[in-house]
């Protein structure tokens, strides 16, 4: 195999078709320049230049070599650049799962794609549960989700942001038009609630609040995702508790109110945080981790 270093000497050699000039672009002396292109004529077993006291050019042979020393040289080249990139995150393919209701995620794409270009990002909407499956067994690279409530230690926790909670009432409910309404007041109302083995950390948060507000809720209907939620209390079928969202409030037919406990809104929040398994190795995901950091911390 051809040394890829004769080859780049070649090159200069042939592109000025002088030998002083080459050894002064490659920074080195003529006498080992001569002899590295006799050595690569040797290796490849013809001559690659016409030398004469006036001038130097190239053979057929050196002709084609130029050619194909210049595509190989190219390819390199790229190869390291790409390969670089790739170890600071810039490349490669990066697997995101992230909840229904996801309020950083529109903030986070736009600054991830601006920092990112050249990732492939493949976006998979799932239920926290789903979510600590995928990260496990290697199909996602993070994930954007509620503290699951069933241990993982496997995988890493980052508090990304911490929701209030609302009480997602129908428009046309008694209360729709109150500034903040009482959880009490629900005691007796049907409730729509997501599937506790679907995420078992928020649905034991809204229980342990509505218990704090003395009482079971009566949870008479559920759905996987938070959009469906609000679209059954759209429709009559109850009330429920949701994370409010900056960026929508819900479909037409909901109204998202402040809540009290107690008179008090102390501790009705829920976090959402990004998980990742550190045993693996992912240039990009610690990338889009930055890049989720910087995000909220403004």
């Amino acid at each position: 195999m051809v040394d890829l270093r004769l080859l780049r000497q070649f090159v200069a050699v042939a592109e000025e078709l002088h030998f002083r000039r080459a050894a002064e672009r490659l920074h080195m002396a003529q006498p080992p320049l001569s002899a590295a292109i006799r050595r690569l004529e040797a290796e490849i077993g013809t001559p690659l230049l016409v030398r004469s006291s006036r001038q130097v050019a190239l053979t057929t042979a050196g002709t084609v070599l130029l050619e194909e020393a210049r595509r190989v040289l190219a390819v390199l080249e790229t190869g390291i650049t790409r390969t670089r990139l790739a170890a600071s995150g810039r490349v490669g393919t990066l697997d995101l799962t992230f909840l229904s209701n996801c309020a950083i995620l529109p903030a986070v794409l736009r600054a991830f794609r601006a920092a990112c270009p050249a990732v492939d990002l493949r976006l998979f909407e799932a239920s926290t549960a789903d979510q600590v499956d995928r990260l496990l067994d290697g199909s996602a690279d993070v994930g954007l989700l509620r503290p699951p409530g069933t241990p993982a230690p496997e995988l890493a926790y980052e508090r990304v942001l911490r929701q209030k909670l609302r009480l997602a009432l129908p428009a046309d409910h008694r209360l729709a038009d109150a500034e903040t309404v009482a959880l009490e007041a629900f005691a007796e109302a049907d409730f729509v609630a997501t599937p506790r083995d679907k995420g078992v950390g928020f649905h034991d948060r809204v229980l342990d609040i509505c218990r704090r507000a003395g009482f079971s809720p009566r949870i008479v209907q559920r759905a996987r995702q938070m959009h469906t939620v609000k679209a059954l209390v759209a429709s009559g079928i109850g009330v429920a508790l949701v994370p409010e969202n900056g960026l929508e409030q819900g479909p037409p037919g909901v109204v998202l109110k402040p809540v009290t406990v107690a008179g008090s809104a102390e501790g009705l929040a829920v976090d959402l945080l990004m998980a990742w398994n550190p045993r693996r190795d992912s240039p990009a995901r610690d990338r889009f981790l930055e890049v989720v950091r910087a995000v909220t911390a403004d």
